[in-house]
């Protein structure tokens, strides 16, 4: 029957019973036994249930309860698998109205009931009495999954379960369990906790650490008490930004400069995180992780960008700037480039040092310096002869701000050198091309290097020759005059000469080689005297070489060098004439008190000018004397002479020509037909010459005299003569 709950050995009237001598049994699973003969409710106890399940390792205990008039005798007990029957377990003698059963035996899937009978002590059997049947629950739940929610989080405080897929067959899902650790199946952080048949559970005001993976698991438990659980993938509390990487600037490798300032490229590498990478923003500075030359920009997940549309300062350094952010927005440190520098400026040479000129002389090796603009890496140099000479030469780069080039003697005589530079290349890989440094190399000869082979290269050679100083030796030599290169063989000779002669004449036939030069008047009074066959040139003492250059009208004189008998091996002269154009030039060496001597032809009677350059060095070299000047030659006759005048017959005027091989007094006078003096013309010293005097045909008194016959005469010492002629009207 059933009841409510009653004190022990109490009466009570809330449990009704089925008979006299039943069993009730209340809510919280009390028993009461109803004891007719002392009119009594007994309560039993509150720990005996009624179980339909049994699980693994249990033993089942039946409860008899009986009542008799008198004692009870004898407890009997079976288990059959159906009401009243001992297939399973025979009858047997109990010790107490109480026993326990093994069920070790017993398996699933069969329902068993427990019998019992009783015998009171006058043998009386009671009948039997069966269970309302068990079963055996002998197998765990299934297990079912266990959600965290994502893999990551950044919240300290909340995890939330939830579980799904649990299930237990035989006995069914009792209740759940979960707790929170470390590891999966663990407690730590939270102890199992019975949460009912919840499938979710948001355990919340926990502290949680960071990078630090936490698991929960919920346990099924059936009727009987088997369990299974499961875990969930973790979730790890990730408050830290990514690590960070490493950024290099260029598309590839990190560069150090660039030749462009409108664009540039950076990529990066490293940055890493367990939440995975979600973006990159990058920024462009003027210092490391600088961003006020381009802002922070988000480009997404890529690895490489390239900000354009730029103008980048030439020569200034800059960085770019990078960070990352994961899939919770933990932004990482910023790394920063090494930087790069902006050249957009190609390397030049800023100066070059070596010969004192740029012509070369043709026996020494030559060593130039070019100093750049900034540090190089490389560059392709070349040499070309306009000759096409093999000239040989090195080069190489020191320190990356200069280049050293080595030119290997000897040259060919006045060929011209062009040193090339190319593929001059900087660290922003900016090339220069095409720098041409023409060099020229001096004539043979002209040892001075003043572009000609003049009379102090002829005192020099001369000199050098005479002391056999081979530093002044010309041959032998290859090739055609000017272009002609020395293979010295230590001897002075004849092919020597012969170098120096071929080069002075191939110099003096150049164009303006024979006219006068406009020379500063230096030294001592030019001396030089003249008659009708002879100009010479008195040197002043010291003088070891000498210049003379002649221009002359040539209709009216023909001066030519006279040829000098010399036996000192010091003599040499070179002369260079141009009758056509009325020019001369004279490069002679001097001996002690040695003169320099031209024959002059005059084509007329008439004073002439010509126009003389002079230089006359010492043996080093130095000026001794130097000038440019106009000399006017006079012809002198051979002998006095008077000629006719002209015109004869005149009117108003005529002139009388007169010879006078020497200076002296000279009268020269008119007279009329009866050898009265008209006029004197002329009464005064006059120097030797071709002379003339003009009669207007007036007398001493300046009044015209009239038509007729005439004689002019000339008295001088020892010449007398007289001519007549005819004045018209």
């Amino acid at each position: 029957g059933t009841g409510s709950s009653g004190s022990a050995n109490g009466t009570g009237t809330a449990a009704s019973f089925n008979n006299p001598r039943g069993v009730a049994v209340d809510g919280s699973g009390n028993v009461y036994v109803a004891d007719a003969y002392n009119h009594l409710i007994r309560k039993i106890t509150s720990s005996v249930v009624d179980l339909d399940w049994y699980g693994p390792g249990k033993a089942a205990k039946i409860i008899t309860i009986a009542t008799d008039n008198d004692t009870i005798s004898k407890y009997e007990y079976s288990i059959g698998t159906s009401t009243g029957s001992d297939d399973v377990v025979s009858w047997f003698k109990g010790d107490s109205n109480v026993v326990s059963i093994d069920l070790t035996s017993f398996t699933e899937n069969i329902q068993y009931y427990s019998n019992a009978r009783v015998t009171d002590a006058v043998g009386n059997v009671s009948d039997v009495i069966s269970s309302n049947g068990f079963k055996m629950d002998l197998t765990s739940p299934v297990s079912g999954i266990v959600s965290n929610g994502e893999s990551y989080q950044t919240d300290t405080t909340l995890v939330t379960l939830t579980w799904s897929g649990f299930s237990d067959t035989p006995s069914g899902v009792s209740h759940y369990e979960y707790s929170l650790g470390t590891q999966p199946g663990t407690g730590n952080v939270v102890a199992r906790t019975n949460v009912g048949l919840a499938e979710s559970i948001a355990l919340s005001s926990l502290d949680l650490d960071n990078n630090q993976t936490y698991y929960g698991t919920v346990y099924a438990l059936d009727l009987v008490g088997n369990e299974a659980f499961a875990s969930s993938d973790g979730v790890t509390i990730d408050r830290t930004g990514p690590t960070i990487g490493t950024i290099a600037d260029g598309s590839g490798d990190d560069i150090n400069w660039s030749n462009v300032n409108t664009s540039i490229s950076a990529n990066w590498s490293g940055f890493e995180d367990v939440n995975g990478i979600t973006k990159y923003d990058v920024a462009l500075g003027s210092v490391a992780k600088g961003n006020d030359i381009v802002g922070w920009t988000d480009i997404g997940t890529a690895t490489s960008h390239t900000f354009g549309d730029l103008n980048l300062a030439d020569n200034t350094q800059y960085f770019f700037s990078a960070k990352a952010t994961d899939g919770l927005g933990n932004e990482s440190e910023v790394a920063s480039s090494n930087g790069f520098t902006v050249d957009i400026t190609s390397p030049s040479v800023v100066s070059v040092s070596g010969p004192s000129s740029n012509t070369l002389a043709i026996l020494d090796d030559v060593s130039i310096e070019m100093t750049l603009s900034e540090p190089v890496l490389s560059v392709n140099m070349s040499l070309t002869s306009s000759q096409g000479d093999n000239v040989g030469f090195t080069y190489n780069i020191i320190d990356q701000t200069k280049i050293n080039t080595s030119i290997t003697a000897p040259f060919t005589s006045g060929d011209e050198l062009a040193l090339i530079v190319n593929g001059l290349t900087d660290s922003a890989n900016n090339v220069t091309d095409n720098l041409e440094y023409i060099y020229n190399v001096a004539l043979l000869a002209d040892y001075d290097v003043d572009g000609t082979i003049g009379v102090n290269d002829m005192n020099s050679f001369i000199t050098g020759w005479s002391a056999k100083d081979t530093q002044y030796e010309l041959g032998p030599v290859t090739g055609t005059t000017p272009y002609l290169k020395p293979a010295l063989d230590g001897i002075y000779n004849s092919r020597d000469g012969m170098s120096f002669y071929r080069m002075w004449h191939w110099d003096h036939d150049q164009s303006g080689k024979l006219i006068a030069k406009m020379l500063d008047i230096a030294g001592e009074n030019l001396m030089v005297s003249f008659d009708n066959e002879n100009l010479v040139f008195n040197p002043p003492v010291g003088t070891q070489a000498a210049e003379i250059i002649i221009n002359y009208p040539q209709a009216e004189i023909q001066i030519l060098p006279k040829n000098q008998k010399v036996t000192d091996n010091m003599a040499m002269a070179l002369t260079k004439v141009d009758t056509i154009s009325g020019k001369l030039l004279l490069h002679q060496m001097i001996t002690e008190n040695q003169a320099i001597s031209f024959d002059l032809h005059y084509y007329q009677k008439k004073d002439v000018t010509i126009t003389v350059s002079y230089q006359y060095i010492s043996k080093d070299n130095e000026i001794i004397g130097s000038g440019n000047t106009d000399l006017i030659l006079k012809p002198v006759p051979q002998e006095f002479a008077l000629h006719q005048n002209y015109p004869n017959p005149f009117n108003p005027v005529t002139t009388i020509n007169y010879d006078l091989p020497q200076q002296t007094h000279v009268n020269i006078m008119i007279y009329d037909i009866l050898g009265r003096e008209v006029v004197k013309l002329v009464s005064e010293a006059i120097p030797a010459g071709y002379q003339s005097v003009i009669w207007n045909t007036r007398n001493n008194f300046g009044q015209p005299v009239s038509a007729g016959i005439y004689f002019y005469q000339i008295q001088t010492k020892g010449f007398v003569k007289t001519r007549k002629m005819v004045l018209l009207k």
